[in-house]
């Protein structure tokens, strides 16, 4: 047959590795049971198994002990006993010890899988064992045995070997102790490198050893480092070899100055590779016969000439340039003047470059003979290039060798993100290469404080330098009766005296006494902007109901603070020169924004520093005792406020009751010895209503320390506050913690948009005096969470059935795209609908949920559907009840950009 099993034992089958998309057995009634099928659900099992536990471990890894002990001069590796994860299995692995293991190159250390099969033959406790059944005595099923034996590659073993130590030139490259599982590391080593990058922990020191041959060889000492965020160690030194390799630069012609015969040249550059050709200066007298032409030039005997130093002609000496020129390598009688008789011969005295061979060759210098002294040597050669490589370990803690750019700048290489760079090597080609340690090393907590404190110390001392040239540099202000300001800083000022004049910039001036209005906007103030849909399902089949099970929670009120921030600084100082420098002078203003979640923060720094000034800025340690004004939507007509509290301390003016709307206004004083940060101002009504908001305040204080600057610091920070809780029941959804049975959707925008509202459509109105709230609510996991982004609460009584009810926040929240986001709709009314489509229309509808209802909210909201003559895509599945829109600024032929409120 063709299925027969691997054992090749008689009658033993097993179907399912042809088969690997097989999940489980299935046994029928009635059926006849296949010990086959008994085989194949114990390996489709041991599958799984395997496949789990490989996303934990890799085969080879190490669970406990099997430590290893090299010798390189006996070519032996001692392993010790401990248990290994192969084949989705946790082994014992025996102790072994291996002969013959190569000590150079890369070699494999690990272990095969040894399996055998036991039956009744081998061990008759596999007979049938109940008395009287007929299966007593009987053979039944084998066994099968794993076992494990070490080995290396290369031994001549058969099976597959897992590895389990990398042996590069007899060290072992990773000796992290166990348990050291794949698969767990791996999520660690994301949270490690993203954090801290690739580090040493300890040791991994490198020093260059010199050369071996062609090669120049390293040690790496024993260590531990983070590479990747792997760890790994190593309890014995590395050694790298390099073969030496360089480029050459040719300097066709160095010009030098020949001095005492020989002469040793030091060349200007190094170390030198190849000499090419040496020239030198020479000088001879030779005889030249005169030719026929008159005027005419004669050819000397050698090239090169670099001068005529004399001619004669018996006791006749000739001049130049009256008589002749040199041209060339030629006397030229072209002058005019005096000249030897045609074919009679004279003398010629001159100078010319010839090639000589160097000799006594070094890194940087050369000997060469034969020239004439103070005239020209010029080289040709070839010098090796300098260059700064770099020594590090790969992720897999291998040596790793990066070459930089040869050239005369010493350009460094550029490092890789899964390489830690150990050392910086200079090679100057002349012997052992300069080694620079620049591995990033992991610093305890111990080690850093004891850096502060050594900063600190050194703070103090230069305070104290700083202090003591200052006195030293002091010079008496008044001199004959005569007083000397230049105006340029307080310095000089009677500290016991009242001062009303402003000084600074070289100037006395009139004192600006600033006076600071605060200005309370009504609300965000935006650019002008239109709406356009970002996301639209028009098909709707269902009405449902908002609040099916008929809870009847009060809503979560809305509170508004104003001001919802205060941010002050006062200035340590007697005098008025510092406003009215402030005023006077011009400032440089910075402003930073940033947005994290739902919280958008906008620094705006406003700095002008006077001659010689500076200060100390400290934290006030408590809130301003001003007035805030707050501002509650959404008690029940009439209700009575019965707490208010601002962290913590009861601030309830009493007596306060909601209008006929629902509203609340008015004001208290922030108490004393309130602690400076963010702070909740809690409300509650006697009918169950709770509202909550934040109120963000720090003071900081500018104190003179010999100089002065004056810093003015504007922070404004938008804060949606999660809400009380207020109530229970209700699903996912919820108003900062109020679950009361809402309806959810979630959605994913595919571009960040600033979102206006939301139009649903109603089509049963209860009690038009209960509103709706719909809240934009941020999302995990697919459930809606209570952290609220925006809120807006809507009067039913302008509801229209069957048409676009359109709900606005108060202004446009900026959402990212590619993020879910839900919105909620809640009311405390028990007839209320909208419509959501049926089933009918192949898109789910989300159902809400009671404190009965096993069912979350949004739980169906996970599917997309494809939703007719919609633009843009978005993960929602029911979204023809909703129609999403965003704010849009016009702009002439462009798209209009994305902008966050102003």
């Amino acid at each position: 047959m063709a299925y027969e099993h691997e054992s090749n034992l008689t009658g033993a089958y097993d179907r399912s590795p042809q088969f690997p998309l097989w999940d489980s057995v299935l046994n029928r009634e009635g059926k006849i049971g296949q010990a086959a099928e008994m085989v194949e659900a114990q390996t489709i099992l041991q599958r799984k198994i395997r496949s789990i536990g490989n996303l934990v471990a890799r085969d080879g890894d190490r669970v406990e002990g099997a430590d290893i002990i090299i010798d390189v001069a006996a070519q032996t590796v001692t392993l010790i006993a401990g248990k290994l994860y192969v084949a989705g299995r946790v082994l014992d692995a025996p102790a072994a010890v291996l002969t013959d293991v190569p000590m150079t190159g890369a070699v494999h250390i690990g272990v095969r899988l040894l399996k055998t099969y036991v039956t009744e033959l081998e061990e008759p406790a596999l007979l049938g064992l109940m008395p009287g059944s007929l299966s007593e005595g009987e053979a039944g099923a084998a066994r099968v045995v794993f076992a494990l034996a070490w080995g290396f590659s290369g031994d001549g073993g058969e099976g597959d070997l897992y590895s389990v130590y990398l042996l590069k030139d007899g060290v072992a490259i990773d000796q992290t102790p166990p348990p050291n599982l794949t698969g767990i590391n791996a999520q660690l080593a994301i949270y490690d490198f993203d954090a801290n990058g690739n580090y040493i922990v300890s040791g991994c020191s490198v020093s260059a050893l010199g050369k071996d041959g062609a090669d120049q060889v390293f040690s790496i000492a024993e260590g531990v480092a983070n590479i990747k965020g792997q760890k790994r160690t190593r309890y014995a030194a590395l050694r790298h070899r390099e073969t030496e390799s360089f480029d050459l630069f040719r300097i066709p012609t160095e010009v030098h100055t020949f001095g005492t015969n020989p002469t040793i040249v030091t060349l200007n550059h190094g170390p030198i590779a190849t000499i090419r050709e040496v020239l030198v200066e020479k000088e001879v007298t030779d005889t030249v016969v005169r030719g026929g032409t008159p005027n005419g030039s004669d050819a000397l005997v050698n090239t090169g000439v670099t001068s005529i130093l004399e001619v004669n002609q018996g006791a006749t000496t000739y001049a130049t340039p009256a008589d002749y020129t040199k041209a060339g390598d030629l006397v030229s009688w072209a002058a005019g003047g005096a000249e030897p008789a045609t074919g009679s011969s004279y003398t010629v005295k001159y100078r010319y470059l010839g090639i000589v061979s160097a000799t006594d060759i070094t890194a940087t210098t050369i000997t060469v003979a034969g020239g004439v002294n103070g005239g020209q040597i010029q080289v040709d050669y070839d010098f090796k290039l300098p260059r700064v490589d770099v020594l590090g370990l790969d992720s897999d803690g291998n040596s790793v060798y990066l070459k930089g750019v040869s050239s005369r700048t010493n350009a460094l290489p550029t490092v890789p993100a899964d390489v830690l760079p150990l050392a910086l090597v200079e090679n100057i080609w002349t012997g052992t290469p300069n080694v620079t340690n620049i591995g990033v090393r992991a610093y305890t907590m111990a080690k850093i404080d004891r850096m502060y404190n050594s900063l600190v110390d050194a703070l103090d001392l230069i305070a104290l330098e700083r202090l003591q040239r200052d006195i030293d540099s002091r010079e008496p202000i008044s001199k004959n009766g005569v007083f000397v300001d230049p105006f340029t800083s307080d310095r000089y000022r009677d500290e016991g005296e009242a001062q009303t004049a402003a000084v600074f910039g070289g100037l006395l001036r009139l004192a600006i006494d600033p006076t600071f209005h605060a200005v309370n906007l009504p609300g965000v103030t935006l650019l002008n902007w239109t709406e356009e849909v970002a996301v639209e399902q028009a098909l709707a089949t269902r009405c449902t109901k908002i609040n099916p099970y008929q809870n009847f929670t009060p809503l979560p009120a809305s509170m508004t603070i104003n001001p919802p921030v205060d941010y002050w600084t006062e200035s340590a100082t007697e005098w008025a020169s510092d406003s009215a420098a402030a005023l006077s002078s011009p400032v440089v203003i910075t402003t930073s924004r940033s947005t994290t979640g739902r919280t958008t923060t906008t620094t705006t720094t406003t700095q002008k520093e006077t001659i010689e000034s500076s200060t100390r800025e400290e934290r006030l340690s408590y809130l301003r005792q001003i007035s805030l004004q707050f501002t509650i939507h959404g008690f029940g007509a009439g209700e009575n406020l019965t707490k208010l509290e601002f962290d913590g301390i009861d601030v309830n003016p009493g007596g306060l009751s909601a209008d006929g709307a629902g509203q609340i206004v008015n004001s208290f004083t922030v108490p004393a010895n309130v602690p400076a940060g963010a702070k909740g101002l809690v409300a509650e009504g006697a009918g169950g209503s709770k509202a909550a908001a934040i109120f963000v305040g720090q003071g900081t204080i500018d104190i003179e320390t010999l100089r002065r600057v004056v810093t003015t610091t504007v922070q404004q920070t938008s804060v949606t506050a999660p809400r009380e809780t207020g109530g229970v029941g209700g699903g996912g959804g919820g108003n900062g913690g109020s679950r009361s049975d809402p309806l959810a959707q979630t959605f994913t925008l595919t571009e960040g948009r600033h979102i206006a509202g939301v139009n649903l459509k109603v089509c049963l109105v209860g009690d038009p005096d209960n509103p709706i709230v719909l809240e934009l609510v941020e999302v995990a996991n697919g459930i809606p969470t209570v952290n609220v982004i925006a809120q807006a609460f809507y009067d039913m009584n302008a509801a229209v059935i069957g048409q676009w009810t359109e709900i606005r926040f108060p202004y446009p929240i900026w959402l990212a795209g590619g993020i879910e986001y839900a919105f909620v709709v809640k009311t405390n009314d028990g007839n209320h609908s909208i419509r959501p489509p049926s089933s009918a229309t192949s898109m789910p509808t989300c159902s809400s949920r009671s404190p009965r209802s096993p069912i979350r909210s949004a739980s169906c909201c996970r599917r997309r559907t494809p939703s007719p003559g919609r633009r843009t895509r978005t993960r929602t599945s029911a979204s023809s009840w909703l129609r999403l829109n965003s704010r849009r600024r016009p702009r002439p032929s462009m798209s209009a950009p994305s902008r966050s409120p102003t």
